[in-house]
């Protein structure tokens, strides 16, 4: 049986995020005896006496962090709504899963919105290539067949070779494992969430610049490089949905660029990115709009263990690295 305890911080404070995010898909437990007892098939909490007594004492919502005796971080977070007299009804579950299932969900949304820019995409370029190939069957009956085949042949490549990249940089996207990702230097991370990106901004006219990424080259790199992309990926399409969403706004020009100001952590950020309230909105999730502090948020908590820094500064979204070491 699991034991749980009350967490001993080994920060200065335990994060904010912490107690703010969901927990995706958490096991209900119901407090009686001394420890917390799922209504799923699950295993039962055991709660030691100290940190029994201070969920006894604490409020209806209230979330309360716990560790086990393998030194795993635990939330509990108590359920409103239970009728006076009743036993108390807690949620509770890792913080690694918890970022577990905020991965999946957060990569879910993001694979499904790009994939159907990529679908949506896929007309014009199939158009042109057909077009193209038109063009190349009437070509070959002419004198100069070969150096007017040229131009249309290149284009053919490349729109080929386009698609083939967003395609695989798509399917990578959906398949990568974040247990079993290899590290990775934090500039080839971001220039790949770019150019995954770039397709999705070019239907509503705006135009993505990635200026200076080589200053990422000496960050110290994640250890799980498939969470850090997609952090930036969502940031990137927060930022059109913000541009978009803005009455009679002229900018169509998002910049990924350093971020000054902090000569300890080099930074990266995302230019015009985010409404200057962090009450504005931010993802839908399961058909309801969350706010850009709850997704900011969210976006923390699946960071926690790398060497970043989250912030929204001057309505930009600033992402802050630890130099390599």
């Amino acid at each position: 049986m699991n034991k749980l305890r009350p967490y001993a911080a080994r920060r200065r404070e335990i994060p904010a995020h912490w107690h703010s995010t969901a927990m995706p898909d958490a096991g209900w437990h119901l407090m009686q005896g001394g420890g917390l007892h799922p209504l799923q098939d699950s295993a039962a909490l055991q709660l030691t006496a100290a940190l029994h007594d201070e969920l006894d004492r604490a409020a209806p919502a209230t979330t309360i962090v716990a560790s086990d005796d393998g030194d795993a971080i635990w939330r509990l977070r108590k359920v409103s709504g239970v009728p006076a007299g009743s036993d108390p009804l807690w949620q509770a579950q890792s913080l690694t899963e918890s970022r577990g299932r905020v991965f999946t969900r957060l990569r879910c949304l993001l694979s499904s919105r790009l994939s159907s820019q990529f679908l949506h995409d896929l007309r014009n370029p199939t158009n042109a290539l057909s077009l193209h190939a038109d063009l190349l069957a009437r070509l070959v009956t002419m004198p100069d067949a070969a150096e007017r085949a040229t131009v249309s042949l290149r284009v053919i490549r490349d729109r080929i070779g386009e698609l083939t990249r967003r395609q695989s940089a798509l399917v990578s996207l959906w398949l990568a494992q974040p247990d079993a990702s290899p590290e990775s230097g934090m500039q080839r991370i971001v220039e790949n969430a770019v150019h995954v990106v770039r397709g999705f901004g070019a239907l509503h006219e705006i135009h993505l610049r990635a200026d200076n990424l080589d200053m990422l080259e000496n960050c110290r790199p994640p250890a799980v490089p498939v969470h850090v992309e997609v952090a930036v990926i969502a940031l990137l399409l927060l930022a059109y949905e913000s541009m978009l969403a803005e009455p009679g706004g002229t900018a169509r020009e998002l910049l990924v660029e350093p971020a000054a100001g902090r000569s300890d952590r080099p930074g990266l950020a995302v230019r015009a990115a985010m409404p200057g309230s962090v009450d504005a909105a931010g993802f839908a999730w399961d058909g309801r709009r969350t706010t850009i502090a709850v997704t900011f948020d969210e976006l923390k908590l699946l960071l926690d263990d790398e060497p970043l820094e989250l912030s929204l500064e001057e309505g930009h979204a600033v992402l802050r690295f630890e130099p390599a070491k």
